[in-house]
């Protein structure tokens, strides 16, 4: 019987969905009332699931009486992963187990959703009479710990999307959108590996005349608005793809419109597949690294005041970078996401490279939006009315970066990145401040050096030596 809870949520998507079919918006309402479940509900459904006439190490080929400790490890953690692939399993559906980074996932109807820490410990000890191991065993804790590590030998590995598309996971399938621009709803399969999915479906028909509005004021050059969404498009691919090597950041004083496009993306996006650590915290400490693998973007509403240029560059280029787990065991990243930040102003840098340079997208937000005019709701409005068609605002733009392999040209942003040149070079920003070439005078290289870190020193900057 389809519960009460379950026609709310099917009355609130229709609502918002008029083009997805009926069946299928009762389909997501089901699921979306089910992953409410939490990973320690699993372990309810998982006792019910392993009742039967198994017998330990037949999985594996040897005699219950011939079992070393090893082979039980082996046996049990097989089984768990054999239950997790059962069908029919309660409110979770297909729950199979997958690893990540060393890491153990379970399938959630659409995605697959990271088990806390000791799970496979706690469900040794839970269900350790139906997997037939004797009370000396599923108490123990070494016995435990030893099959928290052999988990992540049996659960299959994850199978990450191919890279001759680009693929989007929503509540009502897996877009594909190939090179050519045309678009596949496929339907979701815990074969493929996605950590998140959108809140909401894909609907080709959907528009965002409010959010369309929105960005005609705070960003009101055409360009850069298409290179804003092709960026944010960016993060559903990997360089492997197409390679962009790009940051981005949106730059301005208060009260200009920035961070209310910060609140619609991350909306946009899914809240929990947008991590936000500042610059300074990625790039200045090794322990960061891991809360990004996996995230679609990282966008932060600050910068931080300073920064390790090389990691950035690596970061941006998404080449190969190793993440270091406190009291664990480092990884390389497979799935770095796309880097974003808000600031009043940009950030500085000791790395005068071009290399560091042509890694930047600056989005200068210069106007001012008075208070008169400023909606607190405007966001969650705009996310309300508008979710599915500012998805296909960014897939256009995907689809257009995939035909430029670049990003839309923008005058306003090269104007931004030109002054950010200016003064990212101190000497520059010196002698254009002090007026000294106008003067047409013969000084002293001490002098002027002297003058030039005086002003460096009133002016905040950085002397060159």
């Amino acid at each position: 019987m389809t519960s009460v809870r379950v026609i709310r949520t099917y009355n609130l998507m229709q609502a918002r969905h008029e083009g997805v079919a009926a069946k299928e918006l009762m389909r997501i309402a089901e699921s979306a009332e089910n992953r409410k479940l939490q990973p320690e509900d699993y372990l309810h459904q998982f006792m019910i699931s392993c009742i039967s006439n198994w017998t330990i190490g037949e999985n594996i080929g040897i005699a219950p009486d011939k079992l070393s400790k090893t082979d039980k490890i082996t046996s049990v953690c097989e089984r768990i992963v054999e239950i997790s692939e059962l069908p029919g399993q309660g409110g979770w559906g297909k729950s199979n187990f997958t690893t990540h980074n060393r890491q153990l996932y379970i399938y959630r109807h659409n995605h697959s959703q990271r088990l806390p820490e000791r799970f496979i410990s706690r469900l040794i000890k839970a269900a350790g009479l139906q997997l037939r191991l004797h009370q000396a065993d599923y108490l123990n804790v070494k016995f435990a710990e030893a099959c928290e590590e052999q988990i992540l030998h049996s659960a299959k590995q994850a199978t990450l999307p191919p890279k001759n598309a680009v693929y989007i996971n929503v509540l009502n399938g897996v877009l594909q959108v190939l090179p050519n621009g045309t678009k596949r709803l496929l339907p979701h399969t815990p074969d493929i590996f996605f950590s998140y999915c959108l809140p909401y479906c894909y609907d080709e028909s959907e528009g965002a005349p409010l959010f369309q509005d929105f960005l005609n004021e705070v960003l009101p050059e055409r360009e850069a608005q298409m290179c804003l969404l092709e960026f944010i498009g960016s993060c559903f691919f990997s360089n492997k793809f197409l390679k962009i090597e790009k940051g981005g950041f949106l730059i301005g004083e208060g009260e200009n419109g920035k961070s209310v496009v910060y609140d619609i993306i991350r909306g946009v996006l899914g809240a929990s597949n947008i991590s936000g650590l500042t610059l300074a915290e990625i790039t200045n400490s090794k322990f960061m690294l891991p809360y990004l693998e996996g995230k679609l973007m990282n966008w932060s509403s600050d910068i931080g005041r300073s920064f390790e240029e090389d990691i950035f560059k690596r970061l941006t280029s998404q080449e190969i970078v190793t993440a270091e787990v406190k009291y664990g065991k480092s990884f390389e990243m497979q799935q770095i996401p796309r880097l974003l930040f808000n600031g009043n102003e940009m950030v500085t840098s000791k790395d005068k490279s071009k290399g560091l340079e042509r890694r930047l997208l600056i989005f200068p937000f210069k106007v001012h939006i008075p208070k008169s005019r400023q909606n607190p709701m405007l966001a969650q409005l705009i996310l309300t009315e508008e979710s599915p068609g500012i998805l296909n605002l960014i897939i256009a733009a995907l689809h257009r970066l995939i035909n430029q392999k670049t990003f839309t040209e923008s005058k306003m942003m090269n104007a931004a990145l030109e002054e950010w040149r200016t003064d990212h070079n101190s000497a520059v920003a010196f002698i254009d401040a002090s007026g000294m070439v106008a003067s047409n005078q013969t000084m002293k290289f001490t002098y002027v050096y002297a003058k030039y870190v005086e002003w460096c020193y009133d002016s905040g900057a950085k002397a060159m030596e």
